[in-house]
């Protein structure tokens, strides 16, 4: 449960962490300022995020295992992020430095008792997704709460005539779905101003130039990353698709994204496979 001050909030297009589900929050000192994309942070801002595993996903009350608590604390000379991980009883979460495995027993929604591990990344790989844009107070991912944040005091104003993500997974078009997931998902690096903008590949999901999503368009580099083939997205071929190839591997040096997963989302790789095949 939150303390005062404390605001949760959900976004639209949640990123995809081996499966795991999040409780978010921000405590803002004053409103966050909203543009139409990213929001402006000031300094003394937090936002928190909880990990966790519904313990079968069938039956809520079967409870859930809390893992990780993720805290950014912005300050006047960038941020600071801390780590915190659950105990067994669930009762608290202790300082961590990450870069452990947790294992975790769930039950999934066909019946089928699931075994798996969650890593959680070294704090010291936080900045590498979060300064390049990996966050979710976004004019687009909050599109559905703004007038509520902005009644709460936690951003200054709902902006108006910004398209808002979809559900990856709902019944919007196939187009906005994947460009969704792409945008969610990769284009903290694969943006202009991103780590990626020397790959050419850009996958916000305002990009309008198909060669710039990918569309026939070689890879900058190649390498066992392009899995020996040519380009990044082929119309009607995801066989053939680059973007298919690495977003459905998890080997170290091929996949997509190369932090804050280690198993494959099949239904993303199933999403842009469709996506792919209707493309023209």
């Amino acid at each position: 449960m939150p303390a005062a001050g404390v605001v949760p909030y959900e976004v639209i297009a949640p990123l995809w962490s081996d499966g795991a589900s999040k409780h978010r929050f921000v405590a803002a000192p004053v409103p966050l300022t909203a543009t139409d994309d990213a929001w402006g942070i000031p300094p003394g801002t937090y936002l928190v995020k909880s990990f966790y595993f519904p313990r079968d996903v069938r039956d809520a009350s079967a409870g859930v295992q809390l893992v990780e608590t993720r805290v950014i604390a912005f300050t006047a000379d960038g941020s600071l992020t801390a780590t915190y991980v659950w105990n067994a009883e669930q009762t608290e979460a202790f300082a961590s430095g990450g870069n452990l495995d947790i294992a975790i027993d769930r039950v999934d929604a066909s019946g089928v008792a699931r075994h798996q591990v969650h890593h959680v990344p070294g704090t010291s790989q936080c900045n590498a997704c979060h300064d390049g844009g990996a966050l979710g107070v976004r004019t687009p991912q909050l599109h559905d709460e703004a007038d509520a944040l902005v009644a709460l005091g936690v951003v200054d104003r709902a902006p108006s005539g910004v398209a808002p993500f979809v559900d990856p997974y709902g019944a919007d078009s196939l187009e906005d779905r994947a460009t969704s997931y792409l945008d969610v998902n990769c284009a903290h690096c694969h943006r202009a101003e991103g780590a990626a903008s020397n790959s050419g590949l850009f996958l916000t999901s305002g990009e309008t130039q198909p060669v710039k999503y990918g569309v026939m368009k070689r890879p900058a580099a190649a390498g066992k990353g392009s899995g020996d083939l040519e380009f990044d997205v082929v119309p009607g071929a995801p066989d053939r698709s680059i973007i298919v190839y690495r977003v459905q591997s998890t080997e170290p040096g091929v996949m997509m994204p190369e932090l804050g997963r280690h198993i494959a989302d099949s239904d993303a790789v199933a999403l842009l496979s469709q996506w792919i095949s209707s493309l023209h």
